[in-house]
């Protein structure tokens, strides 16, 4: 995980965006060891999400030269880097392990693991056009309907499913 140091400035910082400003969980809700009582777990934001990478240098080209997220590249002997987009990081890290697992459009069949990310762009037809022009080749058409939701899926260099989504005026 990153250094938590950079954060200690936001702390009081509101959520902006569409983001939920906090989050109640119930944790053991309804289970023998609670009781009856449930306890409640305010999460503020989402601060970042981790993922594994074959190769740090090509990641790093992927994430920030052509998705434009902002982000030092990783020093020699760093184990990874932090993408930032606004105020969540994708903390990139070089495994150690084996391949990435199969994926599929189908996502409910898929392995556990987090799944793909989503970014969502102003202009569905302008990011379109610059993706491919950076050399991002998409695996399916644009899906659905033009003003509507709008998504298309393409894959990381490592293998990781990326979206681009724009909401339209009638969707939440």
């Amino acid at each position: 995980m990153p250094s938590r140091g950079r954060r200690a400035g936001r702390a009081q910082r509101l959520c902006r965006g569409r983001r939920a400003q906090g989050v109640a969980a119930r944790a053991g809700a309804g289970r023998g060891g609670s009781r009856g009582r449930s306890t409640a777990v305010v999460v503020k934001w989402l601060d970042n999400v981790g993922g594994a990478v074959s190769d740090l240098l090509r990641a790093h080209a992927f994430y920030i030269g052509v998705l434009g997220m902002e982000g030092a590249p990783p020093r020699a002997g760093e184990e990874g880097f932090a993408a930032r987009l606004g105020d969540v990081s994708l903390y990139i890290f070089a495994a150690t392990g084996g391949g990435t697992p199969r994926r599929s459009e189908r996502y409910v069949a898929n392995p556990i693991g987090i799944d793909h990310l989503a970014f969502e762009v102003e202009d569905f037809e302008a990011a379109q056009r610059e993706l491919e022009s950076r050399g991002v080749r998409f695996l399916q058409p644009p899906q659905g309907p033009t003003g509507g939701f709008r998504y298309r899926r393409f894959q990381d260099p490592d293998g990781n499913t990326v979206y681009i989504i724009q909401r339209g005026a009638n969707s939440d």
